[in-house]
């Protein structure tokens, strides 16, 4: 955790043949600044008190992973990430959700009745038992399934309508989540074969990234969540929203 961020210099554009179509030298300088100048002030910074390393496993966006130091920032308004390698970002990570509506519990399951799941490409077969009457019971019954199948859980939880939210593995545009039927599927609240896919922007990065992104509140809205992909030594920090 850090107090204050202060953020001060200058950028300086041009200067050579190669950014001059005349002949002649052209520069630029342009000031760099903070929001901060205008008044307005980030809830909460963190930083590496030291560079942190980090491996994912194959070739650098192949596999994203989240961070505990930015695990308290619902916002993120300003990134800085300094890399000795090439790595990725995922900036606005997000795993596909999916929502049941209009679920009936007590489910009335006689037991049998099925749930068919997919999860970026892995099938899953969730199979009810008679007990299995309350959204809760559903919904331990769904992540016990995925568990036995070898995905992280939960993939499955009780949102705050009474209905059942379930949740991807994966993030960025390629990640999926499908309902593909079952017996049981409608009257849990999931008719039809919805499905839905997660976010992220991919940004590759090998020296210095800084970037503002908006403000908690406005349009466009801040990133929650920034991933990260390859293996490097970093250096963080970053500001925003707790609440």
């Amino acid at each position: 955790m850090t107090d204050s961020i202060s953020l001060k210099g200058v950028l300086e554009i041009g200067g050579g043949a190669c950014v001059s179509s005349c002949g002649s030298a052209d520069r630029s300088t342009k000031g760099i600044t903070l929001r901060c100048a205008t008044g307005q002030q980030f809830q909460s910074a963190v930083e590496t008190a030291e560079p942190i390393r980090i491996s994912t496993p194959g070739a650098v966006g192949a596999s994203f992973v989240d961070l505990s130091l930015l695990g308290d920032l619902t916002a993120i308004e300003l990134l800085y990430v300094r890399s000795d390698q090439p790595i990725a970002l995922r900036i606005g990570a997000a795993s596909p959700e999916l929502t049941g509506t209009g679920g009936i519990f007590p489910t009335l399951f006689a037991g049998g009745e099925t749930l068919l799941l997919d999860f970026d490409g892995a099938a899953i077969t969730v199979t009810f038992l008679a007990g299995d009457q309350s959204a809760a019971q559903v919904v331990a019954r769904i992540n016990s399934a995925c568990a036995l199948a070898g995905l992280p859980t939960p993939r499955a939880s009780v949102a705050t309508s009474g209905q059942i939210l379930l949740l991807g593995v994966g993030t960025g545009t390629g990640a999926t989540l499908d309902v593909l039927g079952g017996t049981g599927a409608a009257t849990i609240g999931f008719a039809g074969t919805p499905s839905a896919l997660g976010a992220g922007a991919d940004v590759p990065v090998w020296g210095t990234f800084i970037c503002e992104f908006g403000v908690a509140g406005s349009l466009p809205a801040p990133p929650e969540r920034v991933q990260f992909s390859g293996a490097a030594n970093l250096t963080i920090v970053a500001a925003g929203r707790t609440t």
